[in-house]
């Protein structure tokens, strides 16, 4: 049956759900306790701000509503329609993803979303931190330098002596 059917599709409606700012999530950020935030998005505090920081620009000049594949800039005539996830909501929704494997059901209940706005702000929250960290200089993936290799290689080396790390197997 109809009703069946529903049981089965693994979604939550609002009705089952908290006030987004009440949330799961909003309770540990206002609790301002490291751990929890660390277990819940992989980040203490001073990172989640210092990521929020380079990332909240982004967040409003773009917007999630386009064509479906790209994120688009958004056109400033009159006033700017309210967001239903600020920033901070949006940059925890991706962090909590990855640390929760993806279950939508999961982060429904953590953050008060239903599945379509779920679905509509982790999508736009993924796609602007890609665009956040591919321009900024810190998050970009170097090579140590020779003396950063050495440091290592001492250190390596110390901790097992039976190790020899000579040269170029560094470079494997």
């Amino acid at each position: 049956t109809r009703q069946q059917k529903r049981n089965r599709r693994g979604v939550l409606r609002r009705e089952a759900l908290q006030d987004p700012n009440r949330s799961p999530f909003w309770k540990v950020y206002r609790s301002n306790q490291d751990d929890a935030l660390v277990t819940l998005c992989g980040f203490n505090f001073q990172f989640f701000m210092e990521l929020h920081d380079i990332f909240e620009p982004f967040y409003k000049d773009y917007t999630p509503y386009g064509d479906g594949i790209h994120i688009t800039r958004v056109e400033r005539r009159g006033g700017a329609k309210k967001r239903s996830v600020n920033s901070i909501s949006c940059l925890g929704l991706v962090l909590a993803w990855t640390q929760t494997r993806g279950s939508n059901m999961v982060l429904q209940m953590l953050f008060g979303l239903t599945s379509t706005v779920l679905s509509t702000w982790l999508r736009f929250g993924r796609r602007i931190l890609i665009k956040v960290l591919c321009q900024h200089p810190k998050a970009e993936i170097t090579m140590p330098s020779d003396e950063e290799l050495n440091e290592f290689t001492t250190i390596i080396e110390r901790k097992y002596p039976r190790l020899k790390i000579h040269g170029e197997q560094w470079m494997g």
